[in-house]
């Protein structure tokens, strides 16, 4: 999981509790950094946590409502064509009961009272994800898809592959997957 939140380093206990979920967590300070992280490790992350007030650019010395918008904003545009689910999670109590950023932004977690209840949903969304499916069936597959061996890169030419044969139980389209399978093996022999 992605965690977009400017004060990740102060909220060290919350990762300790998600790894405790079963739920990894890579966290970054900004929505410039989330989403380049996020389009260089698409097939990595199953799901995304936003903080309310966070900084949009890398540099900015000043939160606010602006990059929780371009992090909603890019994600609803990622999920026209695949399902990424994000999750919004602030400490802002000026927000706790505000209709006004329950109309603007949908439901959202409230930080140390709704910690919880935000693990539960995600990993219920993480379930319906046909890739996370396929990526726990093959588990042993896709454990060399670290930087440990293969490197992360793999996992989305075996993401491909692997839903091709788990969707299409007639013939499986050698030219269609050609290029990712040399690509996987090019993987292996580059480790």
């Amino acid at each position: 999981v992605l965690w977009i939140d400017d004060d990740y380093l102060k909220q060290l206990d919350f990762i300790g509790e998600a790894e405790q979920e079963g739920i990894d967590i890579d966290a970054v300070e900004s929505h410039e950094e989330g989403m380049i992280l996020l389009s260089s490790k698409t097939d990595v992350y199953h799901a995304v946590i936003l903080d309310a007030k966070v900084k949009k650019g890398k540099d900015d010395l000043t939160t606010g409502l602006s990059g929780l918008t371009a992090s909603r904003d890019r994600l609803i545009e990622i999920n026209k064509n695949g399902y990424l689910p994000y999750f919004i999670f602030t400490g802002q109590p000026d927000y706790a009961n505000a209709e006004w950023f329950k109309e603007t932004f949908g439901k959202y977690y409230i930080k140390a009272t709704d910690n919880d209840k935000l693990f539960e949903d995600l990993k219920d969304a993480i379930e319906k994800k046909e890739e996370y499916q396929v990526q726990k069936k093959y588990k042993n597959v896709f454990d060399v898809c670290t930087e440990k061996y293969v490197g992360t890169d793999a996992t989305k030419h075996l993401n491909d592959i692997l839903l091709s044969i788990e969707n299409t139980p007639e013939k499986f389209d050698n030219e269609k997957y050609f290029n990712g399978i040399r690509k996987v093996i090019e993987l292996v022999f580059r480790a």
